[in-house]
This record gives structure tokens, sequence and C-alpha cells, in this order.
């Protein structure tokens, strides 16, 4: 027994494989024979193995440079596809740079004849020719708070926002609060948020292949306050007309006169019982925040087919019975704001506005001519 052990003893010393080393033939000792001559890798053949690396890294990185497409589009309509979607998924066509828009939940939102034939589209269509856009949406963070405060000349409003910035709590709420006292360094904020958000879309799609081609963001002009509010009902009316049950938007109020200097801007929407009353009212708090950059309003009124007015959107993010004893609606919950007892239309501003907006655009002979221009309105 103690013969076989030795025996198998010194079999496992001739075949003991040694721990990897080098020599100056071999760049890798595998190991050695039985007869005690080192095997492995020579340092020519791993030179060789190194330079067939390279060859193939390049040859790969050619092979991926050839693969990044460029796609030409409108910047504004992939954001405000990220901004949509809450309700919508969206996709990028790389070959025509449309966005395609449909339904998150289309047995809740209903769908329109364009948005069916779109999504039989992207199901037919070839694997990689529709590029989704479901994405973080980009906020501005603490530092791009701070880079956008050292561009502000007024050093103590740029002191305060500081101070404001340094809270442990609430430091982006009393940033927005502070800025709400000054609406050009408040609409300059927006815009240097909106350049951001455009950046970061632009570098996630780099990373699928996709260099984007697109006219750059436009600079920041001083304009007044009708224009300012033109503008955000342009964006509003881009963000409602195609959601279902939406029949009719038109323009009312103030900027449906001459007024120089108008304190709101007012829609009038005709709806049937299928509307996203959640999805219309989240449209007009962001056009509600647009005119408060002016320190101005904005309010989205609605109307059944019949002619009845129904009431306002609802102007809180959050609605439900019993969360605010400010509420004034007689039936809370559902995004309709209906205090027909505080604020109500008459009739004949329901069924005969002074300018509509959609579908069939037209406005009677009175209304200014910068909303003519500004909704295409004969």
């Amino acid at each position: 027994m103690a013969d076989k052990r030795r025996q198998s003893k010194r079999s496992q010393e001739r075949l003991r494989i040694e721990e990897p080393e080098s020599d100056e033939n071999f760049a890798f000792i595998a190991g050695t024979t039985e007869g005690g001559v080192p095997f492995g890798l020579t340092w020519e053949e791993k030179a060789a193995m190194e330079r067939e690396e390279a060859r193939m890294q390049q040859s790969e990185g050619e092979r991926m440079s050839d693969q990044i497409r460029e796609v030409s589009v409108n910047m504004a309509d992939l954001e405000f596809a990220i901004e949509s979607q809450e309700n919508f998924r969206s996709w990028l066509d790389v070959e025509s740079g449309r966005v395609v828009s449909t339904p998150n939940d289309p047995l809740l939102t209903g769908t329109t004849e364009e948005m069916e034939a779109e999504m039989e589209e992207i199901d037919s269509a070839p694997f990689g020719r529709f590029v989704s856009l479901e994405m973080d949406w980009y906020r501005p963070g603490r530092e791009d708070a701070l880079e956008f405060i050292q561009s502000i000349e007024e050093r103590a409003l740029a002191s305060r926002l500081t101070t404001a910035m340094g809270r442990r709590s609430g430091a982006f709420r009393a940033f927005h609060d502070i800025l709400q006292d000054h609406p050009g360094e408040s609409e300059r904020w927006h815009h240097f948020a909106r350049g951001w958000l455009w950046n970061a879309i632009a570098a996630a799609l780099l990373e699928e292949g996709i260099r984007l081609v697109y006219q750059p963001l436009p600079p920041l002009l001083d304009r007044g306050t009708r224009l300012h509010l033109l503008a955000g009902g342009i964006e509003f009316v881009i963000r409602v007309h195609r959601l279902s049950g939406i029949e009719r938007v038109a323009l009312i109020g103030s900027m449906a006169e001459s007024k120089k200097e108008p304190k709101d801007i007012d829609f009038l929407l005709t709806i049937t019982g299928q509307a996203d009353l959640k999805a219309i009212a989240s449209a007009g708090r962001k056009l509600k925040g647009h005119a408060q950059q002016l320190n101005r309003g904005a309010d989205i009124f609605l109307a059944d087919p019949s002619g009845r007015y129904l009431g306002r959107t609802c102007p809180w993010r959050e609605c439900a019975p019993g969360i605010r004893r400010a509420c004034e609606a007689e039936h809370c919950g559902r995004y309709l704001y209906d205090d027909l007892h505080v604020v109500t239309l008459s009739r004949e501003v329901v069924t005969d506005p002074p300018a509509v907006i959609w579908p069939n655009p037209q406005a009677i002979a009175s209304v200014p001519e910068d909303v003519r221009k500004a909704f295409n309105l004969s």
C-alpha cells in the first residue's frame, strides 16, 4: 500500500502543472512536459495575437461608425413626445425623421383613424425603422441651476437664488418662487432648460446609433405679452388637438381682442364623453405655467357638442375629492372643475366663439391680426 502511494506521488510530480510564468522564450508558460520541457504561448505568438486583436477592434470601430445614421428632425416634435410619455408612446421614423405617437392605453383614451393607421405602420415596418423615444424626461438639476445663476447680471437676484439652491429641502421650489417675481429671468430659465433637454435627447439617440440633424434652438427674444401668450397657445393646441374626444378648439377672452396687455389667454374646447380630461388638464397646466412667466394666467373652458358649458379643467396635478378645501368643483375628482356657481360662459360664446383654431380655422372680422397669423385663420 505504501509503495502504491509513493508511485502515485511520483506520477503526480511528473505531471504537475507549474504556476503560470514567463521566460525568454515564452510569454506565458502553461506547464511542462514529463521531461521538464516548458510549453505555452511564445512571445512571437503573443505579439501576433495582439496585432490581430487591434485589427479586429479597429474593424469593429469602423463598422460601428458606418452604422451611425443621420436623421433630420424637428426637435420640437421629439421634445413634445418625451413630455407626453404619461399618455402616449412615441417612435422616431429614421427614414423620414417624423415622430409617430400612439396612446399608452387605446381602450382608455380612444384612437383616431390616423393613430390606428400609424400603429399598423409601426407593426408592419422592418426592424429598426422605428426607434422608441421612451426615455427619462430630462429635468434640470442643481448644477444646471447654478450654471444659470452665474449668467444673471443682477447680483442681488443671483445671490438670492444661490441661497435658495443651498437649502436642504425645497430648493427648486424656492428657486422658482423667486423667479416668478422676475418674469424676464423666468422666461430665460425655461429657455435654458429647453436647450439642455434638446442636448440630452440628441445625446441619448446618438448612443443608439442615430445622429440628429436639426435647427438649433432659436435665441430668446424679448417679446411682448401678446406674442408670449400666443407662443404658449400654439404649443397648447399642438398638445390637445390629437387627443381623442376633442371636436373643436377655440380662442376666447382678451386675447381675441385688441388688448395690448391681456391678463390671460383662454381656450374653449368642445369635447365628447370619450375625452381624456386628465391629459387636457395637463396641457392646460403647462400653458398656465408658460403664462405665469409674465405674471399672466390661462384657463381652459369646456363645453359639450350641444353647446352646454361644462366648466374648466382642474388646475391641480392631483384631482381627488377631499384633497383641497379650496376646491369648489361640484363633482371633484374627474379633472373637471365645474364651479358653475362661480364661473360660467354664455351660450353665445360657446356656440359662436370669436376664433375657431381647429379643425376648421376661422375668425370674425374683429380678431387681431397677430392671432390670425399665429393660427393661420381665414
